[in-house]
């Protein structure tokens, strides 16, 4: 049986390993920083920042979510199950970034503090 240190060492390397799968290329950001002219081409509501984190965020939930029900998104094996992914969206921010924030039927996951 595994101890919780090897399942907490294994929780952080699966979130490194979305987050890092996530972010754009560094070029791409690079040249996105390059052409920013404002701080709201930083920070505003479509802003390099918020673009990034929104993302990397929502994977993240993603994630969170899979592992909660123990199926991908779209696997038969959550149809009928009685607790499976509903399409509401909620949305949440970062300043001004939306994110679609996965969510189980019985509500059983909840949201994390943004």
């Amino acid at each position: 049986m595994p101890d919780s240190n090897q399942n907490s060492n294994s929780k952080k390397k699966q979130i490194q390993e979305i987050i890092q799968a996530s972010l754009p290329p560094m070029e791409l950001i690079q040249q996105q920083l390059g052409s920013a002219k404002s701080m709201d081409d930083f920070f505003g509501k479509e802003g390099i920042l918020c673009r990034v984190f929104g993302h990397t965020l929502e994977k993240l939930l993603e994630a969170e979510i899979t592992d909660h029900l123990g199926y991908d998104k779209y696997e038969a094996a959550g149809r009928n199950s009685g607790n499976s992914r509903n399409g509401k969206i909620n949305r949440s921010s970062v300043g001004e970034t939306e994110i679609a924030v996965p969510r189980d039927r019985n509500g059983e996951i909840g949201m994390p503090p943004i």
